[in-house]
C-alpha cells in the first residue's frame, strides 16, 4: 500500500460528460467502453492514456487522433 500511496493516484468519478465521450470513441473506434473510459478522461484532463494493450486499445485507438501511447 505504500508504494501504492507514493505514485499519488487520484480517481475520477464518473459523470455523465466523461461516459458521453466514452460511448462517442467506443462507437467511432470499435472498441468497447472499457477501453474508451481512459481514453476519454486523458481527453477531458488534457493529457495521455498510456496503455499496455497492443491488440485492443492502442491498435484501434492510434492514428486516430486520440492521445494514446504504448508502454
Amino acid at each position: 500500500m505504500n508504494y501504492l500511496f507514493k505514485l499519488h493516484l487520484h480517481e475520477t468519478p464518473v459523470n455523465e460528460r466523461l461516459l458521453s465521450r466514452s460511448g462517442e470513441i467506443a462507437f467511432k473506434s470499435g472498441v468497447t467502453i472499457y477501453d474508451a473510459v481512459p481514453v476519454a478522461l486523458a481527453i477531458l484532463m488534457k493529457t495521455k492514456c498510456i496503455t499496455a494493450d497492443r491488440e485492443t486499445q492502442y491498435a484501434k485507438l492510434n492514428g486516430r487522433n486520440y492521445p494514446t501511447e504504448l508502454l
